[in-house]
């Protein structure tokens, strides 16, 4: 340096901070994703007919407790929406999700989930040997998967500032 010029470099390293937004921008991208997945389901799921079940004069048929009951979850979360009602007279008698979802294994790993703990869910969604099915899961899964792609890339091309 005997002539008087000299360069200090200072690096410092934000890959925690990267890390940390490329997390939330995932996170959003799949709550994005449940959103408009629980919507899509709602939309498709079967809601019965009074007129066509036999009930007993004192429990009159209400229909719409499965399609109530569709929600989502982050992986190792609990579902968006805890509790749902359960369409009969019994106003008292709310339904409820109370543990998370599988958490995934892989570090980066993330994932949303879409469902009802209805029992008779999968009956209306895969048929039996008396029902036809009526799937309202998979098609808004199915059918929208573009719509889904193409969110979770924005929420990707927007992380950081939009420099992807």
């Amino acid at each position: 340096m005997a002539d008087g010029f000299g360069i200090k470099l200072e690096i410092t390293d934000h890959s925690k901070e990267a890390l940390e937004a490329l997390s939330d921008a995932i996170t959003k991208g799949l709550t994005e994703c449940g959103l408009d997945l629980e919507r899509w389901a709602k939309k498709a799921c079967p809601v019965g007919n009074p007129d066509k079940w036999k009930t007993p004069p004192n429990y009159p048929y209400v229909g719409g407790t499965l399609r109530n009951s569709i929600t989502f979850a982050l992986d190792g979360e609990l579902p968006n929406e805890t509790q749902y009602k359960v369409e009969n007279e019994r106003a008292d008698v709310p339904g409820a999700y109370d543990s998370p979802s599988p958490k995934e294994k892989g570090k980066y790993s993330r994932a949303v989930y879409v469902g009802t703990n209805v029992y008779y869910a999968p009956y209306v969604e895969m048929g039996t040997i008396h029902m036809k099915p009526r799937p309202f899961i998979r098609p808004a899964m199915t059918e929208h998967r573009e719509e889904l792609k193409q969110t979770l890339e924005d929420a990707l091309r927007n992380f950081g500032g939009g420099a992807v």
